[in-house]
């Protein structure tokens, strides 16, 4: 925990943290929760650490709608962009992407190489993530063994991981979120059966929006400016900043 004394210039405190600093001067994000007394943060050492405000941004969103949610993506190290001055809000986001994204923005640890999925090699970037996230039950692969990496995320999926770790977080039951049982989309219907309690509850908690006319679009490809917004939202539905 760190004292609040010399936290009056932090603006936003969406976008500060706790960082490490190593021996040789470099930091590390630690993350951490503001409270009225200061932040709190989990280390398994004693070191030192400095909490500051990190305000990156990207040229190609600055008349984005999602230009503060994605601001907030990077301020908590959770990306950098595709080429350190671009977001590319409309691009799509691969299924190992977003497993990479959700895993930083839990703080979760990087899991130690397991064969858990055949298609899932011991050096690609996303692997800890990966393997972390299916041993929570964050994440599911396909029959067939495979976790499909550079498949594109679809709508559903997203939101089936995002309500996932709500459930991880928050402990609550999907089918307990209250105005769950009213929730809907005019093509609810095609929802695969897995992910109608996560959408429903998503809905209920202003996680989820829709496409124009109700609907929500779930097969069609996610897109880098919503996940920025769901994974921020879903931060500041479970208290983490």
């Amino acid at each position: 925990k760190m004292d609040s004394n010399d936290l009056a210039s932090i603006k936003d405190k969406r976008k500060a943290g706790a960082y490490y600093v190593t021996e040789d001067g470099s930091i590390e994000f630690k993350g951490g929760k503001f409270s009225d007394t200061g932040v709190e943060f989990e280390t398994d050492h004693f070191s030192s650490y400095v909490v500051m405000e990190y305000n990156k941004t990207f040229q190609d969103i600055q008349a984005h709608w999602a230009k503060d949610y994605i601001e907030v993506l990077a301020a908590r190290h959770i990306t950098k962009g595709v080429d350190g001055i671009n977001f590319n809000p409309s691009g799509k986001v691969t299924r190992a992407q977003f497993a990479t994204f959700l895993g930083r923005a839990l703080g979760l640890e990087e899991a130690a190489y397991n064969n858990t999925f055949s298609d899932v090699s011991r050096d690609a970037y996303y692997t800890g993530y990966v393997l972390t996230m299916k041993k929570a039950g964050l994440i599911n692969g396909y029959e067939d063994g495979t976790f499909r990496p550079d498949a594109e995320i679809t709508r559903e999926q997203m939101v089936t991981m995002i309500m996932r770790a709500y459930a991880y977080v928050t402990g609550e039951d999907l089918t307990s979120v209250k105005g769950y049982s009213s929730a809907t989309f005019a093509d609810i219907s095609e929802v695969s059966g897995y992910a109608v309690n996560s959408l429903k509850a998503a809905k209920a908690l202003g996680l989820a929006n829709g496409v124009g006319g109700n609907k929500f679009n779930p097969s069609g490809s996610a897109e880098r400016a919503a996940v920025a917004k769901m994974i921020i939202e879903l931060l500041e539905k479970t208290n983490r900043f």
